[in-house]
């Protein structure tokens, strides 16, 4: 399934973004752009014009929003914690800054970044900390662009993360991210991220400049090596903008400038196999930190999240509880009405079959009086039909069994219609039938004649006699027909 990730860096002089478009088939970045800021004074207003044109370039409709804070506005903390679960750090961490940090610790959004493995049952954390003022702040300015970040973090931090997890790199490194007159420092040791810091030096009050950056390197390098890890040695400094540094710079500080210094460059480093193809790289690449935060979305990559507390974001079932609801509501009752039709169904079922049980039990005892005990009273039925059917069938020579109701069908079917005759006694034996009765005339004893040896059932007929009434009106005959 196709996802569109926006990565949307809001730093003190710019608002970048870049958008990774996810598929099956890998990554690429789907378009990039970056406005600069008008100026340092009213950022909320410069930064609404900046996002403006921002989204007039690129096209976020349904991307999900990874942004990042100005790098100024967070204040970071090194802490170990003598225990690892996720839970317990989060309860204890604010109270563990309460007393580093120059604010009450109920006005900011606290998270934190594992620092490797540690020995033991304890945790090396970079804690940080920023105003719930600023996140609320940076919130409603994105709104009215229809932009609901699912992750805030800082700007830096994401491209240390991306660059740490960037093979091919160096094992102990330093990244310097300049964001206006800010500078955040980021330390790797064997290629893990563990130390962090943000500066303001007094000689960025105009522009940056490579002797206040080398300087501040230095110190944070020594602070660094004096309290975490005295074997630590950079072995090259990567940073956005490796102009900074080049030696023509007035009062360079030589320990900085001992470090070979190579451009961050994410667009080339990091896993985006498709990257190449949209042919972005001429002259042209994303900045760096709006790529990273885009790619530890599609990479999965775990970092800093101030949408914590009062400014969670929402789940899909919590933004859609209310049309879940009544969504459900309404299956719930399509299903009762669909529930109480077929108990409907199965009521009207079960009265006409009880009805027809009653009509077959009451013919039941019409036909067979003598019956006390009535069990099925279709299959008793069924068997007394059969038992008087053999019980009035007669046999036959051939074995077969004739019926004495087919006999007397026989005999009324060979009979012509038209013959006027009234039979005053039929006798049905085993091999023969004799049949007494008077008609108008002899020639209608011999039509009877006739009319019966025609028929299948009687082999041969004979006139046993045939005479006239004292009246002189009728004939009486007798015939014998033979079976």
């Amino acid at each position: 399934m196709s996802r569109r990730i926006l990565g949307l860096e809001i730093s003190n002089t710019a608002v970048a973004g870049a958008i990774i478009n996810s598929g099956i088939k890998g990554g690429f970045v789907d378009s990039h752009a970056q406005v600069p800021l008008a100026g340092a004074q009213d950022f909320d207003r410069n930064l609404g014009d900046a996002l403006k044109i921002l989204t007039a370039k690129i096209d976020i409709t349904g991307t999900t929003c990874i942004a990042s804070l100005p790098a100024g506005c967070v204040y970071y903390r090194y802490l170990t914690l003598p225990f690892r679960d996720a839970r317990k750090l989060r309860q204890v961490l604010p109270y563990e800054l309460e007393p580093l940090l120059p604010f009450p610790v109920e006005d900011l959004v606290v998270d934190y970044y594992p620092v490797g493995p540690s020995p033991g049952e304890s945790s090396d954390l970079i804690a940080a900390a920023v105003k719930k003022t600023t996140v609320s702040d940076l919130l409603t300015a994105l709104r009215p662009f229809g932009i609901d970040p699912a992750t805030l973090t800082v700007g830096g931090f994401a491209a240390a993360i991306c660059l740490a997890n960037t093979t091919g790199q160096a094992s102990d490194w330093v990244l310097a991210d300049i964001d206006g007159r800010d500078l955040s420092l980021f330390f790797a040791r064997a290629g893990a991220l563990t130390y962090t810091r943000t500066t303001r030096p007094p000689t960025f009050k105009h522009s940056p400049n490579g002797a206040a950056v080398a300087a501040q390197i230095n110190r944070s390098l020594l602070a660094y090596q004096d309290t975490l890890n005295p074997a630590f040695a950079p072995e090259v400094l990567f940073t956005g903008t490796p102009e900074i540094l080049e030696p023509e710079d007035p009062e360079p500080d030589a320990g900085a400038k001992s470090l070979p210094v190579k451009r961050i460059d994410l667009a080339r480093n990091i896993d985006l196999p498709s990257f190449a193809a949209t042919g972005t790289l001429a002259g042209d690449a994303p900045r760096d930190n709006a790529l990273a935060l885009s790619y530890l979305e599609w990479s999965g990559l775990k970092g800093l999240d101030f949408r914590r507390g009062p400014f969670e974001k929402k789940k899909q079932w919590r933004q859609h509880r209310q049309r879940i609801l009544r969504t459900s509501l309404l299956a719930l009752m399509v299903m009762i009405m669909a529930f109480a039709s077929v108990l409907t169904d199965n009521y009207t079922l079960a009265k006409r079959i009880d009805r027809l049980d009653r009509e077959i039990e009451s013919v039941f005892k019409s036909a067979l009086p003598e019956v006390t005990r009535i069990v099925d009273p279709l299959q008793q039925l069924r068997v007394a039909v059969q038992t008087s059917q053999q019980r009035l069938a007669l046999p036959s020579d051939s074995g077969d069994r004739l019926r004495v109701i087919d006999l007397l069908q026989g005999l009324s079917t060979a009979i012509p219609a038209r013959t006027d005759v009234e039979m005053t006694r039929v006798v049905i034996a085993r091999d023969n039938i004799l049949i007494s009765g008077h008609t108008d005339t002899f020639n209608s004893v011999d039509d009877i004649k006739s009319g019966l040896e025609k028929a299948p059932a009687f082999k041969e007929v004979t006139i046993s006699s045939a005479n006239l009434e004292k009246s002189g009106k009728r004939i009486n005959f007798k015939l014998k027909v033979q079976l």
